[in-house]
């Protein structure tokens, strides 16, 4: 769904799809974000896409929810802060048509379970096409799964939105196929691990939780033929750069042992585990094959730290495939020219500050003279580096930042950062938000996007990610801009 990238797959439903189908169900996987970027035109569409700080898209699919707030001045002025109001609103007309379309798409397929992969920019255009299936005269079951439904934001939606009737939350690798068989009569729903469920008295009840992590190797091959139909039946362009996406790892490794203290990914499973590096290459083989030259975004966290010796010299001998990578920032020149040698593009490597003393108040395990040295390794390799900076830090003193400004001007000649500079923000999960007032944090409620995307729902704080803080709210770091875009 909207506003998911339209150049890449969803790799959970890609996942998803052959597990359920190896149990005897028929499954399809529908790609209705491709319908949304065609309908409003692609370059729109990758603009509100991105424009992730503000949500834009799910805005847009929240007015669908929560009509009449063009009345509100401030939240006028908030959307005009990104887009025109009158263009945010003929892109509510748009979706409005788009949700009717979605709905006749949907309904004809006559499925008994229809199932939305929610992360965080998915949420409304989900809820609003689930709450016009539940207005079919034979409303399939809705199903939600995703980072967004992990505890309590799973249960908060279905308390909110009676249209979904089940959530799950962790890795449904297994859970959602035992859901499909359970109800198709092969099992019990009770049985289903990690999934809220509406009793008949409307009260949401909670299974257990998925339990031991799953064997990487066990996890099947995604299947990407129901994205490539809906390319086709949509006319998308031959120069249109869609990407595969595939993952070697899950969990973080790093995070196991020192946890970034902003990061809020792996909610509720921060093990690490991998697949061994022939069944990456196995997989690879199978992906890629007859599709020519293409681009593969590996969606891990964090590169196992053995890989870069066991499986990047691997990857060379798959054909026509280049790739993208997020790994540590410590690797040495042999391991970056071999990246380069295999054809790795393209690596986001957690350079966030060129700062020591920042850097140590974040937990990120590397120093501002192993990440300058990465910037040059991969500028003289030919290897793209996607990094920004962050700031507002509690800790954080301006005569480490005029240090650095000072550095950055020495270095203009390096890649520079891909988005500028940012305040961090408080994430669910994240040490920063687990211990804010050990750290020096004071959480003042859910970030101003979502408290509009949420408008008039109860427990808006088990609704959100994203919070609001006053830690740096100071201008530590201000002036930074000029040195970076000047």
């Amino acid at each position: 769904m909207p506003c998911a990238g339209a150049e890449y797959p969803s790799l959970a439903l890609s996942t998803l799809q052959p597990a359920v189908e190896s149990r005897g169900h028929s499954c399809t996987v529908r790609n209705l974000n491709l319908l949304f970027a065609r309908m409003v035109g692609i370059e729109i569409y990758e603009k509100i896409a991105n424009q992730q700080g503000a949500a834009i898209g799910e805005q847009i699919f929240a007015h669908l929810l929560h009509p009449g707030r063009e009345d509100d001045i401030e939240f006028v002025r908030f959307i005009e802060e990104c887009i025109p109001f009158a263009e945010f609103l003929d892109l509510v007309r748009i979706a409005r048509t788009f949700i009717e379309t979605c709905t006749d798409i949907v309904i004809a397929y006559e499925a008994e379970i229809v199932g939305f992969s929610t992360t965080f920019y998915q949420k409304l255009a989900s809820l609003a096409l689930a709450a016009r299936l539940k207005e079919a005269d034979e409303p399939p079951v809705i199903v939600f799964g995703g980072a967004a439904c992990e505890p309590p934001m799973g249960q908060a939606l279905m308390k909110n939105f009676g249209s979904i009737d089940y959530a799950f939350f962790g890795e449904a690798d297994v859970s959602f196929p035992d859901f499909v068989d359970a109800w198709c009569g092969k099992g019990s729903l009770r049985s289903v691990p990690a999934l809220c469920r509406r009793t008949n008295t409307g009260v949401i009840t909670v299974s257990d939780g998925p339990g031991k992590p799953l064997d990487m190797n066990c996890i099947p091959t995604p299947q990407f033929h129901d994205y490539l139909k809906d390319l086709d039946a949509l006319n998308y362009p031959a120069s249109f750069p869609w990407k595969l996406t595939l993952e070697s790892s899950r969990g973080c490794w790093w995070g196991e042992k020192h946890h970034c203290t902003f990061c809020g990914l792996n909610g509720t499973q921060m093990t690490f585990r991998h697949k061994t590096p022939d069944r990456v290459i196995e997989q690879l083989m199978n992906v890629t094959a007859g599709l020519g030259e293409r681009f593969v975004q590996f969606t891990d966290n964090i590169m196992h730290y053995a890989f870069v010796r066991e499986l990047v010299p691997l990857l060379g001998s798959v054909p026509d495939a280049r790739y993208f990578f997020e790994t540590k920032s410590n690797l040495t020149e042999a391991e970056v020219i071999s990246l380069a040698e295999n054809r790795v593009l393209e690596i986001q490597p957690g350079i966030e500050r060129l700062n020591d003393s920042v850097l140590k108040l974040m937990r990120k395990g590397t120093t501002a003279a192993q990440n300058v040295q990465l910037l040059r390794w991969c500028a003289e390799n030919g290897i793209g580096v996607s990094w920004n900076v962050l700031y507002g830090f509690p800790g954080e003193r301006p005569e480490d930042v005029d240090r650095e400004l000072r550095l950055m001007r020495q270095i203009t000649h390096l890649p520079p950062p891909c988005d500028g500079t940012s305040p961090i923000r408080l994430d669910r999960y994240s040490p920063n938000f687990q211990d804010a007032a050990k750290v020096g944090m004071r959480v003042l409620g859910p970030s101003l996007p979502e408290e509009y995307m949420f408008h008039g729902c109860s427990e808006p704080d088990d609704l959100a990610y994203h919070f609001r803080d006053v830690a740096h709210e100071h201008a530590v770091f201000a002036g930074a801009h000029l040195v970076i875009h000047g």
